[in-house]
């Protein structure tokens, strides 16, 4: 990144309970650091009523669409954060992510716009993690070029962030156990 370039911080929200902590903290960080924030909201594509999906857990049928009857998933926590951040000064540019492979166009986008940092949640309840049986901050830590800073419900109590291999290797280790243990009592 070139030293003249406004700084830029990339928060990743996915409808988990911790995206207004995520949402604040990073508002705080970018404040600090004189910075821009680039929120993206990430969402499986639109599954047709009734469409099955295979993922490594098994099959599963999507009765309806996500966020159907409420209109376009993430938009109302798009439009928080960002009134969250003009009341604190910081500019913010939001947008809905809707792709089959959100970990790629996270790190793509925060390579593509320069930022400094991409902070996101980590929990095991996202709706993509339900649908496709993946952990999106595990591919998101695996491709990322870019540092990654994790929220977690333990930050949200200490006011910590997490950051680096250290102690996120193991905290998506039993992740990745939980996640297998699960899919192995589904066979």
């Amino acid at each position: 990144m070139e030293t003249g370039m406004q700084k830029k911080l990339l928060v990743v929200l996915d409808g988990g309970p911790l995206d207004m902590h995520v949402a604040s903290r990073a508002i705080v960080l970018a404040r600090e650091r004189r910075a821009d924030l680039r929120v993206l909201y990430v969402c499986p594509p639109p599954v047709p009523l009734g469409e099955v999906i295979p993922t490594d857990a098994g099959i599963v049928v999507v009765p309806e669409p996500p966020g159907s009857g409420e209109g376009a998933p993430g938009i109302n926590a798009l439009e928080k954060v960002r009134a969250m951040a003009e009341s604190a000064g910081v500019h913010a540019r939001v947008r809905r992510l809707e792709h089959p492979s959100p970990a790629k166009e996270i790190t793509h986008q925060a390579w593509t716009h320069g930022c400094e940092w991409i902070l996101v949640a980590v929990h095991s309840d996202s709706l993509w993690q339900r649908l496709c049986g993946k952990s999106l901050n595990a591919e998101l830590l695996a491709l990322s070029k870019v540092p990654v800073l994790f929220c977690t419900e333990d930050t949200q109590r200490s006011g910590r962030m997490t950051t680096g291999p250290a102690g996120l290797h193991a905290r998506l280790r039993r992740i990745e156990l939980r996640e297998r243990r699960a899919r192995e009592l589904n066979d």
